[in-house]
């Protein structure tokens, strides 16, 4: 159970990181990370199939529910290296890319 809560704790590092991230142009409709765009909006329903996933997984340690832990944590960070450009255009890249890799890490760590 302790490998869970670590692999739960770098999510949610990973989601901290990026909510820190603010894109900002004139022109909202060229660019899909405007003023109005927000990283958790973009990224809600991932996270709680995350979240949903690994708390079945606690409850219920079976190799079905692992495998939907780690099939909705990739598509997390799937849905989170899609904003990439956001985190580009903020200045902030390179702490992205930190995040996401400590996230990979902790989901490579996750044996079913």
């Amino acid at each position: 159970m302790n490998r869970l809560s670590t692999k739960f704790l770098a999510l949610l590092f990973l989601s901290a990181m990026i909510s820190l991230v603010a894109c900002n142009k004139d022109d909202d409709n060229a660019d899909p990370c405007g003023v109005n765009w927000n990283f958790s909006n973009e990224i809600q329903d991932e996270l709680e199939l995350v979240i949903a996933t690994s708390q079945a997984y606690s409850q219920n340690p079976t190799t079905v529910n692992c495998n939907s832990y780690k099939a909705a944590y990739q598509d997390y960070l799937d849905a989170v290296r899609a904003l990439e450009n956001c985190a580009r255009l903020a200045g902030q890249l390179t702490a992205f890319n930190q995040a996401i890799d400590e996230a990979e890490t902790a989901l490579n760590n996750i044996q079913c």
